[in-house]
């Protein structure tokens, strides 16, 4: 039985943003979104929609709505076994996504050997629920990938590529400084090492295969089509505007107009080079 734990007082922010960065690099994720299922099958967790469980047991699924704090996800404590329900009847994808790493941390935060769960006080329910949003916010977008993101951060359609809410991307914008705090410099170049060819890889429109095309060679290993695409993360307004990254590509098509507001410059200088 594992040891049991007093309940914190207030949030440990620390240690869930370290967490969940560790857990993506012990996880092996390459890609963001991370995948729920395929992450709950690698950590032992079970996960299943509310309607399998609500049919299981013969209940109707807004018995156990009813009956839980969350309304998108929620955990079923059976002794040993923790099971994770997620609402499937949620219109939401982000909501849905974020509950469920809601739940995950949680389960890797231990806050379900916390002695006398059943009777927490506010500030420290509070602090578990903190304690987990904190741990959802950085495994869905952490501080050191976000850093290489082009563009507008408050671009909507930079939240719809990390999965998240609009009200969640808020949360993650206004936390960023904090939570950058307690990821040091080895943790950050890890993380950003394994996310390199999601960040800087090129990904062929045929075929979908994804690679970093270091020596510009301009054309998919796989399947030799030269129709190749950069990771919409990384793109600028500007430049995906253009159309213009494609092996083709020359700096001349992609300048930036003379007093242009904060251009983004780096492809531009990148294809410089290359022509030069």
């Amino acid at each position: 039985m594992a040891d049991r734990l007093p309940p914190p007082e207030e949030e440990r922010r620390g240690p869930a943003v370290r967490l969940a960065c560790q857990v993506l690099i012990s996880a092996e994720v390459r890609f963001l979104p991370p995948d729920p299922f395929a992450l709950a099958r690698d950590l032992g967790f079970h996960l299943l929609s509310l309607s399998a469980i609500a049919q299981e047991l013969q209940q109707n699924p807004d018995h156990y709505i009813r009956h839980t704090v969350g309304e998108e996800a929620f955990t079923l404590s059976l002794g040993e076994q923790k099971l994770i329900i997620y609402n499937d009847t949620v219109r939401s994808p982000e909501r849905i996504r974020f509950s469920i790493f809601h739940e995950f941390g949680h389960l890797l935060l231990r806050h379900f050997d916390c002695w006398n769960l059943a009777h927490l006080s506010p500030d420290q329910a509070r602090a578990l629920e903190d304690e987990a949003n904190t741990f959802a916010r950085n495994f869905l977008c952490p501080p050191p990938i976000l850093d290489l993101a082009r563009g507008d951060r408050t671009d909507p359609k930079l939240a719809a590529l990390f999965c998240m809410s609009q009200r969640a991307w808020s949360a993650r914008l206004r936390t960023m400084a904090i939570d950058r705090r307690y990821i040091d410099q080895p943790l950050a170049d890890q993380l950003r090492n394994q996310f390199r060819p999601y960040m800087f890889g090129r990904r062929c429109r045929d075929c979908g295969h994804v690679f970093i095309d270091d020596f510009h060679q301009g054309h998919c290993p796989q399947c030799g089509c030269h129709y190749l695409s950069w990771n919409p993360l990384m793109e600028s307004r500007l430049q995906a505007a253009a159309h213009q990254h494609v092996a083709s590509a020359r700096a001349e098509d992609i300048k930036p107009a003379l007093g242009a507001a904060a251009p983004d410059l780096t492809r531009y200088w990148e294809l410089l080079r290359r022509e030069q």
